[in-house]
This record gives C-alpha cells, structure tokens and sequence, in this order.
C-alpha cells in the first residue's frame, strides 16, 4: 500500500517509499517461488521473460538511455570544450546554475564569497568576470538566452557545442578578437 500511495502521490521523496521496497521485494519473491513450483512450463516461461527483459533494459542503457542522458549534463559540453583547448579555462553560468557542473568543471567554477556557484544575469557581468581573467572563459547558457550572448557587440562568442537545454560558449573581450584567432 505504500509504494501504491506514494506512487500516485505528487511528491515521491525517496525515504518515503525505501522502508516499503525490502517488504515488497519479499512478498514477490514469495509469489514468483510459488508460482514456478506449479509447473515446469511456468518456471521456463519465467525464466524466458527474465532474461527477455535483462537483455532489452542492457540495450536501453546501451543506447537510448546514454542519448536521453546526455541532454541532462554537461559533461560532453565540457569534455568538447576541454579538447578544443580550453581545458584551464574558467566555467560561468549565464541566466541559470548547473549543479552537475560541479563534477565535470571542479574547480574552474566561478563562485560567490560563499562558495555557491555564481550566476550572471548580464552581459556586463560577464565583461567584468573576462577582465579578471584577462583570457577567455567559458559560459554555460540556457539557449534560450543565446542571442545575448552571440549577437553582444561586447564579446566575442563561439558555440562550442549545446546538448538541447544548455550551451557551452567560448567567451573573450572583442578587442582581443584579432589575437585571438588562432586560438578560436
């Protein structure tokens, strides 16, 4: 009745239904030991399904799940950028925060005095963060914002890469543009 309840609930904290899984598990252990017991034909069938579905939940994680992932990190945004030469470069967030950012851009993330990531909601902003830097970042944007960053007369931007919600941009002063050529 739990797993049922919280199952249909809006809310499904996990710590709300974990108590009941062990529980579950056993009852249906229960049922599928005696249901095999009853005949061969039933023990094989089930056996059959088990691997059936072993084998289609391997090939879902082999392929779809990998794609389906891959629009919810950044990690591929960061390794492109990383082999694009921008492996030392710092990583900011524009109009958003990625928390699973923390993992692939340890380090390099641009934080407030209180150790959270920091979140630039202007251009201006990300002028005043190049100046510190004084060599291009990187910027995490939704794509939604795109546009202000690449049609900036401030910046110059290139697209690195975008996984269908975010996009990772290279990000360096204007005036340097010329200079920086080679390195875009």
């Amino acid at each position: 009745m739990p797993l049922v309840f919280f199952s249909l609930s809006g809310s499904k904290l996990p710590g709300y239904i974990l108590p009941a899984l062990p529980a579950a598990l056993i009852l249906t252990a229960e049922y599928v030991s005696r249901f095999v017991q009853k005949s061969n034909a039933r023990r094989i069938s089930l056996q059959v399904l088990a691997f059936l579905t072993f084998a289609v939940v391997a090939l879902l994680s082999q392929f779809a799940v990998t794609k389906y992932a891959g629009h919810e990190t950044v990690k591929y945004l960061i390794t492109e950028a990383n082999q694009n030469g921008y492996a030392d470069a710092k990583i900011l967030n524009f109009h958003t925060v990625s928390h699973n950012a923390e993992f692939y851009g340890a380090g390099r993330l641009v934080r407030t005095a209180d150790g959270k990531q920091r979140r630039f909601d202007g251009i201006g902003e990300l002028l005043e963060e190049l100046k510190r830097e004084d060599k291009p970042v990187l910027v995490l944007v939704p794509l939604a914002h795109l546009k202000q960053i690449t049609e900036s007369d401030s910046v110059a931007a290139k697209i690195l890469g975008d996984n269908g919600e975010l996009a990772i941009v290279a990000l360096s002063k204007q005036e340097e543009t010329d200079s920086q050529d080679e390195h875009f």
